[in-house]
């Protein structure tokens, strides 16, 4: 069972029950059609109270914002959901396997947001902008389903012990997404699919150590043992860049 919002710039989608992505039933999202029809409440809700007052206000209110954005969203909503759902199993799949971790939530819910650059991810929600370039979308949210996916505390943990850049643990996510889902896309060259060593972190090294991995994920009895091993390595890689220094 699931449903789809729509509010202010956004479109929201399950994506993903046990067995089937994109649950396709409508109902009737937190937000009403019109602001109008929100009946702010008291005390805690002051905040949100001020804020549907400068929606409703403004230069450029709530409604004339959605009226510009509804139907683009909701078609974009529409295309992506027919390319992801055929790749949707798999690709949860292998990223349960390469994290060793089991997925513990229903569904979870997408919001493609207008007016937000980039994305992120929370327990079983996950909002980000829509690409033109659906190939991108598809890496893209396969980055966004690592987040959730990926033990990145323990990952960041290990990291400080062994004097590594913390910021690698962001690289591993991003790894897990791309052999996650680089089966299902087209072009693997095309930018912003696979991961950049311009924003990532020993992104060179890790790549022959997670395409070994996500041949077998089983070599490793859990993902501790696999990041102690690329540990070792960028560990082994970072002595010989000091003495080639």
């Amino acid at each position: 069972m699931g449903c789809w919002e729509t509010s202010p710039t956004e479109s929201r989608t399950p994506i993903f029950g046990r067995t089937k992505s994109f649950v396709g039933s409508h109902c009737q999202g937190k937000f009403p059609g019109k602001l109008d029809e929100v009946n702010p409440g008291g005390g805690l809700d002051g905040p949100s109270d001020f804020l549907l007052r400068i929606l409703r206000d403004g230069a450029m209110g709530y409604d004339e914002v959605w009226e510009k954005t509804r139907d683009r969203l909701e078609d974009y909503k529409e295309k992506f959901e027919a390319i992801w759902d055929p790749m949707s199993e798999k690709t949860l799949a292998n990223l349960s396997l390469l994290s060793k971790r089991d997925w513990v939530v229903d569904e979870i819910l997408v919001d493609f947001v207008d007016c937000l650059w980039g994305g992120f991810s929370w327990v079983d929600t996950i909002a980000f902008t829509p690409f033109p370039d659906m190939e991108v979308q598809k890496k893209f949210l396969a980055h966004e389903l690592s987040e959730l996916m990926t033990p990145s505390s323990m990952v960041e943990s290990k990291l400080a012990e062994s004097g590594l850049d913390g910021g690698i643990a962001h690289t591993i996510v991003d790894m897990i997404a791309y052999y996650s889902v680089k089966d299902s896309i087209t072009n693997l060259e095309r930018k912003g699919i696979r991961p950049n060593p311009s924003y990532y972190p020993a992104v060179e090294t890790l790549h022959p150590l997670f395409e070994k991995y996500s041949r077998d994920p089983s070599a490793y009895g859990d993902f501790r043992a696999f990041i102690n091993d690329m540990v070792s390595k960028l560990k082994e890689s970072k002595g010989q860049l000091k003495a080639q220094i």
